[in-house]
């Protein structure tokens, strides 16, 4: 129940969003949404009654005004009909003088009114414009009639036709006047009735606009509200179908709502309770199950107990033997307890003295497990390293402990691999260094050699043993300048020596008897031998002291060995040995090499090949391409190597002793110059022998070839 309860009140949690809306919020927005559209509605409306009032001011407060004008229009042309009867029957200058005022007062009022009416009708059509101008025109025109008239009368002339045309146009202006004040008054009037009818018109549709809004939002609410209702009544009916389920016993209903509200929360909880039950029911089960087994058990172990009082009587007669036999056990057990105690005492002993041999040993030893976590270091490590053993041990091995080569280029992990897959101690001693906790490089000579256990064989890591070799470093270095410098002060007199003997041997210093040409011969060799040691020891020096330039060039392999071949084409012949060349693929690539380096190497093994081998023999020179690698084998009938030997073949000056015996000529430095030029490019070479069977040199050679290398001098001499 407990279990159950976490578990809902975790997904109670997770299913609280922060967006999450429940049924009181849903309405509240629902109502929201309503307010906001009956003020939305109440705006419209406002704006359409803005509107109409703006209609009915435009209708009051200019069209009425207007009326006004006109009915003042309609007036002065009834008071012309009155003057023009004053004017016509005065009959003393002072009376038309002041007819003639009046007129030119009522003249000057209608002018005013035209132009009034002309002002209010600014933002109407052309017409109105028109109207005002024919006002003034005809007021103009009429105060023109009224000066003729009163100068007629004024004169006397009143019988004139003249008189008499005046006065009938001045009555033609008149109704003119009235005609145009009475047209203006219709226009006008039509024009409220249209003002009237688009005020009519824009209320009808504020009300209909109105209603229609109401209508939208009546129905939105409706439909909102049976939406929620609707959502309710199904979560509801899911709750009930679920809670009836769960009453005729089907613990396991669970009810889906994918709503986050309340209704969402309750669903949940309503899960979490039948979870809870369903859980309880089968623990019931389960707790029935078990009083069962249990009742069973007892039954079975009353029997059990019926039986072991049968047993305990046979038993309380063997208590005696059985208590006789506990002492026997009890001595043997004292006694194998005190054979452990001694077992356990020379243990310590053994490890005691493990570790003090351990501590006395005068190199550095550091030892890591195969997950390369250092498991052990003596005292010299500390002095050479710098660092606690509290530091190192448990430690990660390549974290800590750096070994490197000459040019800073730290010792490669593949290394360390290849120790522990091939189980074979690898000595390191040509340019490793150790940098220490300072971060200063310490030139060391380094050993590494796998931890094998004796009684299965399997590996359980490896073991260091370095130490500090700056003082030899230096020495070989001085012995390495010294060979060169030595080298070269011997190569010019030898060289003097061999032109002097050839010159002596061609007759050039006069003929010679057998016995001088003999001895002279024997000159001759033996300096051309001191010259090729000389050069051999130089080309070493070179190698040793790092002077050596590499310019790699993209070279067919198979063609170069053919060339070097050809040059030993004398050597061969003489032996009548062949030398057949192949490759695995046939059409090895071409590979970036130095190609005197390469040539020298390749020159050498082929030497040694020719020189050990009997007469008639085949030499095969073989190239296998194997992942990132040329595995490049020079292949002979020779004499081979003795198993004794095979350790020091590869040390300078040294030659075995059957070889020594077959051909007595020979340094011993070939192959020390052969080793050096292959690690120098970063390959490895190794030889497979067998005494009297022939020899099998082989060495690796990247498929990337060799990287350039600036230097101050190439191998050739």
């Amino acid at each position: 129940m407990a279990l159950a309860a976490r578990s809902f009140r975790r997904r109670h949690a997770a299913n609280r969003m922060p967006n999450r809306l429940s049924i009181r919020t849903q309405i509240a927005l629902v109502f929201t949404v309503m307010l906001f559209l009956v003020v939305g509605v109440r705006v419209v409306s406002f704006r359409i009654d803005s509107k109409l009032i703006k209609a009915f001011e435009e209708i009051v407060l200019v069209d009425t005004p207007r009326a006004g004008i006109l009915t003042e229009l309609k007036f002065y042309a009834r008071r012309m009909e009155d003057e023009a009867l004053r004017l016509s029957g005065s009959v003393s200058t002072s009376s038309i003088s002041d007819s003639k005022e009046r007129f030119a007062v009522l003249f000057k009022e209608i002018r005013e009114a035209g132009r009034s009416y002309a002002a209010l009708s600014q933002v109407e059509n052309a017409g109105s414009f028109e109207f005002s101008s024919a006002v003034r025109a005809s007021a103009e025109e009429a105060a023109s009639l009224v000066d003729i008239l009163s100068r007629a009368r004024s004169s006397g002339r009143t019988g004139d036709p003249s008189y008499a045309a005046a006065e009938r146009q001045l009555e033609e202006e008149r109704k003119e006047l009235l005609s145009l004040v009475d047209r203006r008054l219709a226009a006008e009037s039509e024009a409220r009735e249209l003002k009237s009818a688009d005020v009519a018109s824009l209320k009808r549709l504020a009300i209909t606009l109105s209603v229609s809004v109401l209508v939208f939002v009546i129905l939105s609410f409706s439909y909102l509200v049976f939406f929620i209702l609707a959502k309710i009544i199904r979560s509801i009916k899911k709750l009930n179908d679920a809670a009836h389920d769960i009453a005729l016993g089907d613990f396991s209903k669970q009810v889906h709502i994918s709503s986050s509200d309340e209704l969402g929360e309750l669903a949940l909880s309503f899960n979490a309770m039948a979870k809870s039950l369903d859980d309880a029911e089968k623990a019931r089960r389960g707790l029935e199950t078990v009083a069962s087994e249990r009742a069973n058990d007892l039954a079975k172990k009353a029997r059990e107990f019926q039986e072991a009082e049968i047993a305990v009587t046979n038993l309380l007669e063997d208590a005696k033997e059985s208590e006789e036999n506990q002492r026997r056990q009890a001595a043997s057990l004292k006694r194998a307890l005190d054979e452990v105690h001694k077992f356990a005492s020379i243990a310590d002993q053994e490890r005691n003295t493990y570790l003090l041999l351990v501590a006395s040993i005068g190199e550095g030893v550091i030892a890591f497990d195969l997950n390369r976590k250092v498991t052990l270091i003596n005292k010299v490590t500390e002095n050479i390293l710098g660092y606690g053993a509290d530091e190192l041990v448990g430690g990660d091995f390549e974290a800590r402990i750096k070994f490197v080569h000459k040019g800073k280029k730290p010792l490669e992990p593949e290394f360390w691999e290849r120790v522990l897959r091939e189980k074979k101690p690898v000595s390191l001693s040509s340019d490793i260094s150790v940098v220490t906790k300072g971060g200063v490089e310490i030139a060391v000579s380094l050993v590494v050699s796998p931890v094998i256990d004796a009684k299965d064989n399997a590996l359980r890591g490896a073991i260091l043993t370095f130490r500090d070799v700056r003082e030899e470093r230096q020495l070989e270095e001085t012995r390495v300048s010294f060979i060169s410098v030595a080298s070269h002060q011997l190569r010019t007199p030898l060289t003097s020596m061999r032109w002097f003997s050839e010159m002596l041997l061609a007759g050039d210093a006069g003929a010679l008897s057998e016995d001088q040409k003999h001895f002279i011969e024997r000159i001759y060799e033996g300096t051309d031998r001191m010259i090729n040691l000389v050069s051999l020891l130089l080309q070493i020096a070179r190698v040793e002291a790092r002077r050596l330039k590499v310019e790699p060039v993209s070279t067919d392999l198979k063609h170069l060995t053919n060339g070097v071949a050809l040059s030993l084409k004398a050597n061969l012949d003489a032996k009548s040995h062949k030398v057949v060349v192949s490759s695995e693929p046939a059409d090895l690539p071409p590979v970036p090499i130095d190609q005197e380096i390469f040539w020298q190497v390749v020159q050498n093994l082929l030497s040694n090949a020719i020189r050990y081998s009997p007469e008639q023999s085949v030499i095969s020179v073989s190239m296998v391409k194997k992942g990132d690698l040329i595995e490049y084998s020079v292949k002979d009938q020779g004499i081979g190597i003795p198993d004794d030997e095979k350790s020091r073949i590869f040390e300078k000056f040294y030659r075995a002793e059957n070889a020594l015996k077959y051909v007595p000529e020979g340094s011993g430095l070939g192959l020390v110059l052969v080793r050096s030029l292959v690690e120098g490019w970063g390959g490895r070479i190794w030889f497979e022998s067998k005494e009297g069977e022939g020899t099998t040199f082989t060495f690796t050679l990247p498929v990337a070839g060799m990287e350039r290398r600036q230097g101050e001098v190439s191998i050739a001499i």
